[in-house]
């Protein structure tokens, strides 16, 4: 029960980068249309993109992790005895299990940082520099969760 809630969990968080995706598209179209037809463009469409962009990277990485949709060399991997496949992809995932896990480390001193010194980013939308890294620490522990799941289960 708690993998299958898991999984459409990160299921949901993916689907959520795809609206926002679709978000930015219609934010693309509308920014176009406005220019070509002589208006005003819409001046914080670009900022808005900008940040959106990221986080939906952020987003739907713990269910590509998941999908074992994640970046692989076939090339090399698929040479390598079915044992030794295994064995490489689970040192892999423990090593993205670390990796990851200095990135929750390191992203969360940042998020702490910008939110104590009170910085603001100031382009057309201006607004607390915290709110751009509030996302990165619990999206790089879902991933950091989700190597170390792939880790102890294995390529399957």
């Amino acid at each position: 029960m708690f993998k299958t809630n898991w999984f459409a969990f990160l299921k949901a968080l993916a689907m959520f980068a795809g609206m926002v995706l679709a978000a930015d598209i219609l934010l693309i179209t509308a920014e176009v249309l406005f220019r070509n037809l002589g208006w005003r463009g819409l001046g914080w469409a670009s900022d808005v993109i900008e940040y959106s962009l990221p986080l939906a990277t952020l987003l739907v990485a713990p269910w590509l992790v998941a999908q074992k949709g994640h970046v692989k060399l076939d090339l090399l991997v698929e040479r390598i005895a079915s044992g030794q496949r295994n064995t490489l992809y689970r040192i892999t995932m423990w090593l993205a299990t670390v990796m990851t896990g200095v990135l929750v480390y390191a992203s969360t001193l940042m998020a702490i940082d910008t939110y104590q010194s009170g910085a603001l980013v100031m382009k057309s939308l201006v607004f607390p520099e915290w709110w751009l890294m509030a996302a990165v620490p619990p999206m790089f522990l879902l991933i950091a969760l989700e190597c170390l799941r792939s880790a102890l289960a294995g390529a399957d």
